[in-house]
């Protein structure tokens, strides 16, 4: 495993994680979490992860955060799923872009389920974000906008 600091001011930062190898430790889970919160912050905050995933957490990420946006390359080799969405989050606007696997997000009593394949995007106006579940072998990237940058 190997955690990466690139942070350079309360603004912009970033870090990488590699827990990839089969033997991945329970404590990999937290680095990540560690990570984020600090070099990530506040508009970005994490939803509950269900407890398998946090037991074998194995991933290769660098997630960068510039002024009010944040960028996150996720490859996983094992299924990551969420149990509860965050809440108290500005108003955002994500896209998700599918290299590899399928990313599917808990939708709303209009639409059901979203589910982003390999070689598609989702752009998606999501106030308050869903829960996901990612398939193991996923790989891609996620965007996070500010809602207001959109515009209407």
């Amino acid at each position: 495993m190997s955690v990466i600091n690139s942070q350079t001011s309360e603004i912009r930062g970033g870090f990488s994680l590699n827990s990839m190898m089969s033997d991945a430790s329970p404590e990999v889970f937290d680095t990540f979490k560690q990570g984020w919160e600090a070099r990530i912050g506040d508009g970005f905050r994490l939803p509950t992860f269900s407890a398998t995933v946090k037991g074998n957490f194995r991933v290769k990420t660098r997630a960068t955060r510039v002024h009010d946006a944040a960028i996150t390359d996720v490859r996983s080799a094992s299924s990551i799923q969420t149990s509860g969405a965050v809440s108290e989050v500005d108003d955002q606007v994500r896209i998700w872009v599918m290299r590899r696997g399928e990313w599917a997000l808990d939708g709303t009593r209009e639409h059901g389920q979203y589910v982003v394949v390999a070689g598609s995007l989702l752009l998606r106006h999501v106030g308050r974000p869903s829960n996901f579940k990612v398939a193991p072998h996923t790989e891609g990237k996620i965007v996070v906008l500010p809602a207001d940058l959109t515009g209407p």
